[in-house]
């Protein structure tokens, strides 16, 4: 029997623009991630014979059965390699679900690298992206994480160069936001009035927090607080209390303040509680660097 535990980090939007509405429903966009030290560990326990993937949790409540986007990447990779071989799969879940903070995107991507280690594909990372992108668009940018612009509906990859370490205080109002609610609300811009994205990048590249913080972008922040006006209360309440800067991760609802340190990151979120009266959860992260190796181990 084959184990395997790996690693499944958040990530957040620096910037994110809608350039267009596609034929296909879906939203062409261009938008800087990042992945973050908030991580779902995810433990692979594989079987001979079975062919079924069954799920347990602990931590957020997910779905465990076919809807969860980890039995649909495990799905897609016995189809197409004619696997009969189960997992179990346990997710300790530690990124709130329906947050804007790809935590299910993340599963798929950890799950499409936990099959590959498992049951010995020898699929290159290109040949992961292309299959995790027909589970969801932050699926292929999420197999590596780190620092990326990403256009199209978010498959389209472009890594940046970015050594530095960034410090966050998420702030997730304990409810999840419908993203195809939240992106049918946006009100696209005339040409001239979409943002560039090479602020943001020049901006990484200094890593300067400051000057990261001014950059910070998110066309779905309208429609969002438009829905829920309490976002709004929340994005002031940490401007107010020391952030450099904030913003939307994604579609909401989480939103997360800029500091220059882990300290500062600490000091904000004591103000942000005093401050804040509703029950939310607070999180403080930092830059994850992305995935570098094969993690975990085959017992």
């Amino acid at each position: 029997m084959k184990r395997l535990v790996l690693t499944s980090p958040a990530k957040v939007n620096l910037f994110l623009e809608i350039l267009q509405k596609r034929t296909d429903g879906y939203h062409e966009i261009c938008t800087v991630m990042q992945t973050i030290d908030l991580c779902d560990t995810l433990s692979f326990e594989h079987s001979s014979g079975s062919g079924n993937t069954s799920i347990s949790s602990e931590g957020f409540t997910i779905p465990t059965g076919p809807e969860n986007l980890v039995c649909r990447a495990l799905d897609l990779i016995r189809k197409k390699f004619s696997i009969r071989d189960g997992v179990h799969i346990h997710i300790q879940k530690r990124i709130p679900v329906g947050a804007g903070l790809g935590g299910g995107s993340s599963n798929a991507a950890a799950a499409l690298r936990g099959a590959n280690v498992l049951w010995d594909l020898g699929l290159s990372y290109d040949e992961l992206q292309d299959i995790g992108a027909n589970i969801g668009a932050d699926v292929p940018f999420l197999l590596k994480g780190g620092t990326s612009c990403c256009r199209g509906i978010g498959e389209q990859i472009e890594p940046l160069i970015f050594d530095g370490t960034l410090h966050y205080l998420l702030i997730n109002p304990r409810f999840q936001s419908l993203t195809a609610e939240i992106y049918s609300g946006v009100k696209l811009p005339l040409t001239t009035k979409r943002r560039d994205p090479k602020v943001m990048i020049r901006a990484l590249l200094h890593k300067d927090a400051a000057e990261i913080a001014c950059a910070l972008f998110n066309r779905l922040e309208e429609p969002a607080f438009e829905k829920k006006e309490e976002l709004l209360g929340i994005k002031g309440t940490i401007h107010r209390c020391g952030a450099l800067g904030t913003v939307l991760s994604g579609s909401g609802p989480t939103v997360f303040g800029v500091v220059e340190s882990k300290e500062k990151a600490k000091q904000l979120k004591i103000e942000f509680e005093k401050c804040f009266c509703k029950e939310v959860f607070s999180i403080i992260c930092s830059t994850h660097k992305g995935q570098t190796h094969r993690e975990g181990s085959e017992l």
